[in-house]
């Protein structure tokens, strides 16, 4: 028996002493999983000291668990499920269940495809360890739920996801005299059908929670910010006049309507109630050319594009940007998402114009050198944070492949290499390139055509790489990447030609090294 197991059975024997040794040893043998010694049903109770120690030891484990790679994860959630059900003892079950949906949680994103049988094996351990729990511990019992049903949806599984959920629903109303707890545990549920795509069952249990707000809780904070999630939810699920409703119990100062009135108005356009959409839009847009001041005045016009545009109204959304009257980062934000929104509504002549005016803005207001540069936050940074929370990369790139913006014009070449457009690639290359890294400027251009001439060799296009390498004499390095390419081309023949030149090379120059030394 190893040191770690032996110490185990001392803590037990510890914690136990008023006990028999036999009793002792049975109930130690359940920490040890792999000796299953003893029926399932034959439960112990379990001294408070020596639950504290049993926790103890379980809060280590996973602490482990977390450090392990996703391949030994899940072995190991497995085999904690199973300690848990042998154990029987609902404290541990619960911190056990918490751990592992937590863990669950945080790094499904991670899994692999083929990891979902295993996953879902997971799952369904849980969701079996977590019916039973009593209404003493439906606050946990409904968190556990929600969360294995979100995951559950997730790998595709949606009807024990519906099953899941349902059983959420269910232990929802145990959650007793915490009024807190029981909306975020609505909220939340209603997350989940969301996920599920079952909008009926989401408003129902929005509502709930919004009755339960109106009704019992007090703390203004949380209930600010329960009412303004219940919002955001109704417009999820296309309900912009219950939206409008909830909305009504919060003071003006407690939301932006330029975003939140905006995105009622945008849900209402595409309800396909067009006349709803224009009484709230345009007191908005009215608001915001009244301003004074010009930057604040340009800052509102393009929230309300950022948040309108999505509902596909874009002739109504290029009317507001051509109120905006300088050429520089709010206007170019506006015309990205104008080129983008018009991507997903099969618009092409209007993304077409829109990109084009984002260009001439990028030009005009003299940004193309300094685009994506050490200091340009205020333009490309905003475009790209735009880009990633939105999908708008296409049109970003776009943008970038147009201006030939050098600093982030490596964005634009790694798509053309990735799909094999080696001679638009090498077109696209200036000469020189020189590109903006932290504090310095650096000539790209050979990386870059080397970057090429080596992508077009993968794909049995050789003669870019022999013309890029036959007239190297000094750089070693450069010599062996393209030694390196053409040996896994299988041009065993070149590859050992380049291969002895660099050792010429590095031949010579140790031996000049040794003569200055």
């Amino acid at each position: 028996m190893n040191t770690n197991i032996q110490h185990k059975l001392m803590m037990l024997t510890r914690c136990l002493r008023r006990a028999k040794l036999t009793l002792a040893l049975i109930i130690a043998s359940q920490l040890i999983y792999s000796v299953p010694i003893y029926a399932a049903d034959a439960k112990i109770t379990i001294s408070k000291a020596c639950r504290v120690e049993l926790t103890g030891e379980s809060t280590r484990r996973w602490n482990e668990i977390s450090g392990m790679s996703p391949t030994d994860r899940l072995p190991a959630i497995i085999r904690e499920l199973e300690n848990a059900q042998r154990r029987g003892d609902t404290t541990f079950t619960t911190q056990t269940l918490d751990f592992a949906i937590k863990t669950i949680t945080t790094q499904i994103q991670s899994l692999k495809q083929k990891d979902n049988p295993k996953l879902a094996t997971i799952l369904d351990q849980i969701v079996v360890l977590a019916k039973p729990l009593p209404s003493g511990y439906s606050l946990g019992k409904t968190y556990v739920l929600t969360e294995s049903a979100i995951a559950y949806a997730q790998i595709g599984q949606s009807s024990k996801a519906k099953q899941t959920l349902q059983l959420a629903a269910e232990s929802v109303s145990g959650i007793r005299n915490t009024p807190k707890d029981l909306i975020a545990a609505h909220i939340r549920t209603a997350e989940g059908w969301i996920a599920l795509d079952k909008p009926a069952e989401a408003a129902s249990s929005l509502n709930y929670g919004f009755e339960q707000t109106i009704k019992n809780l007090k703390d203004p904070y949380a209930r600010r910010e329960f009412l303004s999630q219940i919002v955001n939810l109704h417009l999820q699920i296309n309900q912009p006049t219950k939206a409008l409703e909830v909305l009504k119990q919060l003071s003006p100062q407690d939301y932006d309507p330029d975003i939140t009135v905006t995105q009622i108005a945008a849900t209402y356009f595409k309800a396909k109630d067009p006349v709803k959409a224009k009484q709230l839009l345009d007191p908005l847009l009215k608001a915001a050319l009244a301003t004074k001041d010009v930057e604040q005045r340009e800052i509102k016009l393009m929230t309300l594009v950022l948040h309108y545009a999505p509902s596909g109204d874009l002739g109504r959304s290029q009317q507001i940007v051509s109120l905006m009257k300088r050429p520089n980062s709010f206007r170019a934000r506006s015309w990205l998402t104008i080129a983008a929104e018009s991507r997903k509504f099969n618009q092409p002549e209007i993304r077409e114009s829109a990109i084009a005016r984002l260009v001439a803005d990028a030009k005009a207001a003299k940004i193309v050198d300094q685009f994506g540069g050490r200091f340009d936050n205020e333009w490309y940074g905003e475009m790209s944070n735009l880009s990633t929370t939105r999908g708008y990369h296409p049109e970003l790139k776009a943008l970038i492949a147009e201006l030939r913006a050098v600093n982030v014009l490596g964005i634009v070449l790694k798509d053309l290499i990735a799909n094999k457009q080696f001679t638009t690639a090498r077109q696209m290359v200036p000469r020189p390139m020189i590109v903006q890294i932290d504090a310095g400027y650096f000539d790209e251009t050979d990386r870059w055509l080397d970057n090429i001439a080596i992508a077009a060799l993968e794909a049995g296009q050789t003669q870019d790489a022999e013309a890029r390498i036959a007239g190297e004499k000094t750089d070693v390095q450069r010599l062996l990447r393209f030694a390196q390419a053409f040996h896994r081309r299988g041009n065993v023949a070149v590859a050992d030609q380049l291969f002895t030149r660099s050792q010429v090379i590095a031949n010579g120059i140790s031996a000049m090294t040794r003569v200055f030394n």
